[in-house]
């Protein structure tokens, strides 16, 4: 069942029962990743509860930020964050970051850093907090490809670190995906190296034109969890699925008068 996405929803009237909005990148958005948030849907739509999916390919933190209005005037009660993936990447150096500066539009003086990610994350659970009666929890950035010991994984790990912080003050749960996935590569797993694969190009070739799962992409190409170093396979994405699962069961918290 597919879950429906903010761009439809916003400016109309907000949908009947219990409301949770996922907010993030393509990994939430499930066209080049498992599709979670569509089985979270296919879960939970029976019992009135929509789930909808609001995650835009290449999005960075500040993406996610400029599109909050939309995410606060669905007045929701769960929001799941999963975003950081693209400010890891996005930091890796200034062609990176000029990459991401024009397919992002970001402000000319906008310098991926971990400070930025900080910063826009920051101002998104902030306004959360004050602008909604919102469950909030947010979901650890997943492995950048399966090498736990490769420079961005470390990277993501100092990202992670910072989000678990943010995430502390504010009494948020935070959801241990990267955790869950790395204690699941099996002991002496050896990847292909990441510039050996064409990736996101290849794997939607063989998922629409072959009918393949993202498991049998990731098997074919030496990988156990992203299918393209980058994005969640069937295996991963119900991992993420039983982390959120969950908060959609629990009793709601009361709304503001």
């Amino acid at each position: 069942m597919l879950a429906p996405k903010l761009t439809t929803l916003a400016g109309g009237p907000r949908p009947a029962g219990r409301v949770v909005v996922c907010l993030g990148d393509s990994i939430t958005h499930g066209q080049v990743s498992a599709d979670w948030v569509g089985q979270l849907q296919a879960r939970h739509g029976q019992s009135g509860l929509t789930v909808v999916n609001a995650g835009v390919d290449g999005d960075l933190a500040w993406s996610a930020l400029q599109r909050l209005d939309a995410v606060v005037g669905l007045r929701p009660d769960v929001v799941i964050l999963l975003i950081g993936t693209n400010d890891v990447a996005a930091s890796a150096g200034p062609e990176a970051a000029q990459a991401f500066r024009l397919t992002q539009q970001l402000p000319a003086d906008a310098t991926p850093t971990l400070d930025w990610y900080e910063e826009n994350v920051i101002a998104i659970l902030d306004r959360l907090a004050r602008e909604t009666d919102a469950s909030v929890a947010v979901v650890e950035i997943p492995p950048a490809g399966e090498d736990l010991a490769s420079q961005e994984n470390l990277k993501t790990a100092r990202y992670n670190a910072v989000l678990r912080r943010l995430a502390d003050a504010r009494a948020i749960p935070v959801l241990p995906l990267f955790e869950r996935l790395a204690a699941m590569l099996p002991a002496g797993h050896q990847p292909p190296d990441r510039r050996s694969i064409s990736r996101i190009g290849r794997s939607s070739v063989r998922r629409r034109l072959l009918r393949q799962s993202w498991d049998q992409i990731s098997a074919a190409r030496g990988l156990v969890l992203l299918h393209d170093h980058v994005h969640l396979n069937d295996r991963s994405g119900a991992v993420l699925v039983e982390l959120v699962d969950p908060l959609l069961n629990a009793a709601p918290p009361a709304r503001r008068p």
